[in-house]
């Protein structure tokens, strides 16, 4: 990354400044405070040859020459590289303008522009925003040279930078290069320090500022918003530059592609370090997307059973934990064997025995009051409700009014509860001494006389089991349908969590884990029939406890699907994508990442329209390493860097450098990118050229 400012006078215009003295040391300090990399002295209709070379000897920096032009309605920087050649052609277009005698108001025509600067093709031009007229016509018009924005804060770089159609904006000081100037804006250094544009290149050199600043991309205001560079050191000991944004990674077959990625996984934290390997996105698309199936069904599920909560409370309350309602015997066989009984006990009893002149063998026995447990449940209840300070605390402060009347009749009723309850099991114990005193008589007197004991049968209890039998039967019949619980969108895809009782025997084992035990015959007498509670008695006493998170489903199954936007499954290269982009989201939180050769099942549309941006989106915040033999995905990604790999005499070699800089080097050799990104993408010009011919082939018809 390279910080440049390529506006800045050494000498005054006589038609509009005041009268200025060069200052060389100013200038030198102004270079070093701004940590400018690269300058260019930029006079008004005026080239200084000699000032110039005192400049460029001196100072700690690269130093271009230019001039700032009247050109018809502008003001441009025309700035060129530092050879001989453009020197002298600057130094004879001052001369010229000298000649013309332009004044404060006259400008050149363009015609006059491309006849005085010979060379202007290979020109950076530099349009200020606000003194130029319709700017936006420049690249008709000079369409051949590097045309820039020249703008003057901070705003007007992102008004200019977020339009399409206008030129990358360039931010440069207008500085007055001297140590007393009347406009102290033009030398105050502590203010212009922070009129510079950053350029994202390997160096300072014309040509890679030139190439970096093609592209809005590749300028910014602050280094945060461009990508650095840094060198990894391979176990061959060379070093290999790459950015810290997103890096391109080609070569063919065996040319060291992977031994560069190991060299990668070695140097960084693996902490820090997130992988998506060669083949890992098509192999691993089922494990990812039921993952993120099972995370929706969890959802979905955990919303739907807290909808029913109580209904299944009430279910393991009664049928489960204290299985006080799952009767093995139906309502109607529960009746029919007690009126045997009573029918069996009448014709063996005799009411002339003793044992019927007895008071205590007829009487019947004290029915337990259920409403204690229910009291019991309730007062555990009010104590958690008053012992709980984070609550009283909060109504406290989130109340108007004060909250301890409200916690002391709570409290007192507490009290009134417990002293009831207390006396209720006291009169309940001594029902129990008395039932128990009474059953042995019964049976003292049933074993001396051989009477039977009259037949019992408690027909309120035995019909509270029959109705809410029914009850919760009711309730299954009802929610065991095939429903939609939810849809959520993940990515571009949606996934839909569905409701439906089980077609099979073995989907309802799989839900539930279970393995050794047959239970098809229960399945398809009741479950299939609806007869969900005998099926529950029959699941019961096959594997004896139920636990409560796992009884809902014994009658329902789970099922979630992926589904593009218009409802339809995804297909399997759809998945593989799918689980690609929801990978490259998780990849995000990493500092480093691997991506190797992802285009696995995938179709060049989807590379193009998703995988590329989202490759691009990681990089923003991530150093991304990507590997590929796609020419949609290479050719299309615009990376920041390219990394070319090579093996060469048994060894592996690597060039590296900025894409949009077209060079690529080892630090000793620089050379053109092109031939080996063609290679590498295309098989070669030759095959890139045939492949462009049966293009136009199949285009013309």
């Amino acid at each position: 990354m390279e910080k440049i400012d390529f506006h800045i006078h050494t000498q005054p215009d006589i038609f509009k400044d005041n009268e200025f003295k060069f200052s060389l040391d100013w200038l030198e300090r102004y270079v070093k405070q701004s940590r400018l990399d690269a300058i260019a002295v930029t006079n008004h209709n005026l080239f200084d040859i000699d000032q110039f070379n005192e400049i460029d000897n001196n100072l700690n920096c690269k130093v271009f020459p230019g001039m700032e032009l009247s050109l018809e309605n502008y003001h441009v920087q025309v700035i060129y590289d530092n050879d001989k050649i453009h020197k002298n052609e600057l130094m004879h277009a001052s001369q010229r303008l000298q000649d013309l005698n332009l004044g404060d108001r006259r400008g050149i025509s363009i015609s006059q522009f491309k006849e005085i600067f010979v060379d202007w093709k290979n020109s950076i031009l530099v349009f200020e925003f606000g003194k130029s007229n319709n700017i936006k016509n420049i690249s008709t018009e000079l369409s051949d040279a590097l045309c820039l924005v020249g703008v003057s804060s901070p705003h007007k770089f992102n008004k200019v930078y977020l339009q399409k159609d206008m030129p990358t904006p360039v931010l440069f000081s207008d500085a007055h290069a001297t140590k007393n100037n009347s406009d102290v804006t033009r030398n105050n250094i502590n203010k212009l320090m922070f009129k510079q544009t950053f350029v994202e290149c390997d160096d300072s050199r014309y040509m890679s500022i030139y190439n970096a600043l093609k592209n809005k991309s590749c300028v910014g205001l602050t280094s945060n918003m461009l990508k650095d560079s840094f060198n990894i050191k391979i176990d061959n000991g060379k070093n290999v530059k790459v950015s810290t944004g997103l890096n391109l990674i080609i070569g063919n077959r065996g040319s060291g592609k992977t031994y560069f990625l190991k060299n990668i996984k070695k140097l960084v934290d693996e902490s820090e370090l997130f992988e998506i390997a060669q083949f890992q996105s098509a192999e691993k698309a089922n494990d990812i997307l039921d993952t993120e199936k099972t995370k929706a069904i969890n959802t979905e599920f955990k919303q739907w059973k807290s909808d029913y909560k109580d209904q299944w409370d009430f279910i393991y309350d009664n049928f489960i934990k204290n299985d006080q309602f799952l009767m093995k015997e139906s309502f109607v066989e529960k009746l029919d064997n007690y009126l045997d009984n009573l029918r069996s006990y009448h014709k063996r009893n005799n009411n002339n025995s003793i044992a019927n002149k007895i008071v205590l063998f007829k009487e019947t026995k004290f029915v337990p009051n259920d409403l204690i447990s229910i009291l019991d449940d309730k007062l555990r209840q009010i104590n958690n409700l008053t012992n709980s300070l984070e609550l009283w605390n909060y109504m406290e402060i989130n109340t108007n009014n004060s909250v301890y009347k409200l916690k002391e009749d709570i409290v007192h009723f507490k009290l009134l509860l417990e002293e009831k309850l207390k006396n209720d099991k006291l009169k309940e114990k001594i029902k129990e001494k008395v039932n128990s005193i009474l059953q042995s008589i019964q049976n003292v007197i049933t074993s001396q006389t051989g009477v039977p004991l009259i037949p019992k049968i408690n027909i309120l209890s035995l019909y509270k089991r029959y109705y809410f039998t029914k009850k919760v039967n009711m309730f299954l019949n009802k929610i065991v349908n095939k429903k939609t619980l939810g849809v959520s969108n993940v990515d571009i895809y949606k996934i839909k969590v569905n409701l439906l009782p089980y077609e099979k025997v073995t989907e309802f084992k799989k839900s539930c884990s279970l393995k050794n035990i047959s239970f098809q015959e229960p399945f398809n007498k009741f479950y299939k029939k609806k007869q969900y509670v005998q099926f529950l008695k029959e699941i019961k006493t096959s594997i004896g406890d139920i636990p409560r998170d796992s009884l809902e489903k014994i009658f329902i199954n789970i099922k979630a699907e992926l589904l593009t936007s218009d409802d339809i499954p995804v297909s399997g290269g759809e998945k593989v994508g799918f689980s690609l982009m929801l990978a490259l989201e998780e990849a995000k939180d990493k500092q480093y990442v691997i991506v190797d050769e992802p285009e696995a099942s995938l179709d060049n549309k989807f590379i193009k329209e998703r995988l590329i941006s989202k490759l691009q989106e990681v990089s923003e915040k991530s150093t991304v390493f990507v590997v590929t033999h796609n020419s949609t995905l290479g050719s299309l990604l615009c990376p920041n860097y390219l990394i070319v790999a090579k093996r060469e005499h048994n060894d592996y070699s690597y060039l590296s450098g900025g894409f949009k800089q077209k060079k690529i080097s080892n630090g000793n050799l620089e050379i053109p990118s092109d031939k080996d990104f063609i290679n590498a993408m295309e098989a070669g010009f030759d095959t890139y050229r045939e492949k462009g011919k049966i293009y136009e082939n199949l285009r013309d018809h």
